[in-house]
């Protein structure tokens, strides 16, 4: 490598390695050999730094792959979604209950069939003065408990309802939901259907002597 600069004209012998030129520039010059042993002194550290960097990086891998595993481990392992169908029936105090019932399901998730007596489709228009956020319990003395009038599957399509039951038990019933309604006799329940737009649903009556059988945990609120 040159390097030239500037330099006020000098007498006597020029040093070494240093030429002198009428115009005032100095010229250096540096031997090959000289360029050769600087880089060779950079070489052990440019070799350390690259060494150290993949290091690094190689741990970071592994650290994120571990700390990947370990959150995989923790996630807890969901299993399908299980089939719930909402149980409504008389108890031995003659007022109406709810449990919901796990279904069984084959090996392929397909519970044993049911037997029905027919299908019927209808348009349900919201309840007159229901409120969706009103939990509270309902007077004993009130007329809007009502008996089912068969053992029969309501599935709700569209829209949203409420089956309050004993002890203000309220059953909420969006798309997709299924009650059993099993209470023909005894006192009762209330069903409230939420606005703005007409709820749609499915009734499928039982045929006689037809279970619904799973496990069956009860509603207590």
């Amino acid at each position: 490598m040159t390097i030239l600069r500037h330099a006020p004209p000098r007498r006597g012998k020029p040093k070494k390695g240093q030429l002198r030129v009428k115009s005032g520039l100095s010229v250096t010059a540096f031997s090959a050999s000289a360029r050769h042993d600087t880089v060779a002194r950079d070489m052990p550290a440019m070799k350390f730094s690259a060494q150290r960097a993949a290091t690094i990086a190689i741990a970071a891998i592994g650290l994120t792959a571990a700390c990947a595993a370990a959150a995989q481990d923790a996630a807890p392992q969901q299993g399908p979604k299980p089939i719930i169908v909402t149980r409504i029936f008389t108890g031995a105090d003659g007022l109406s209950h709810a449990e919901d019932i796990e279904l069984k399901l084959g090996p392929h998730g397909v519970a044993d069939m049911l037997k029905a007596t027919g299908a019927e489709f209808s348009r349900r228009p919201p309840t007159p003065g229901a409120d969706p956020h009103n939990m509270a319990a309902t007077p004993a003395s009130s007329r809007e408990w009502h008996t089912g009038p068969a053992r029969q599957l309501v599935i709700t399509l569209t829209g949203n309802s409420d089956v309050e039951v004993s002890g203000g038990v309220h059953v909420a019933s969006g798309p997709g939901h299924i009650n059993l309604i099993e209470d023909t006799t005894g006192k009762g329940h209330i069903t409230r259907n939420f606005g703005p737009g007409d709820r749609v649903v499915i009734t499928v009556p039982l045929a006689d002597g037809v279970l619904v059988e799973g496990k069956a945990t009860p509603r207590t609120k």
